[in-house]
């Protein structure tokens, strides 16, 4: 099983939903969830699949920051359900 984070609408020009999705091999299915956060794509590292890695202080860094955590819980809440 392998997981992933992507963006909704990887084009669009201003803020777009990060989707969670999972590849069950076993059973070939493909489960799919909204995680409820959104990000404009130009603030998302599309080869790593996560925010961009800002430092400082400012407004967009701490929202990244944010947004990171939340999908950590969801990667590892996802991982310990698998496990």
């Amino acid at each position: 099983m392998r997981s992933t984070f992507n963006l909704k609408e990887p084009n669009k020009s201003g803020e777009t939903l990060i989707i969670f999705s999972a590849y069950f091999k076993n059973e070939g299915r493909k489960f799919v969830y909204s995680t409820g956060e959104s990000i404009n794509p130009k603030e998302w590292d599309f080869t790593n699949r996560q925010p961009n890695n800002l430092t400082g202080r400012t407004e967009i860094a701490n929202k990244q920051r944010n947004i990171k955590r939340q999908l950590d819980r969801y990667s590892n809440y996802f991982s310990d359900l698998i496990h």
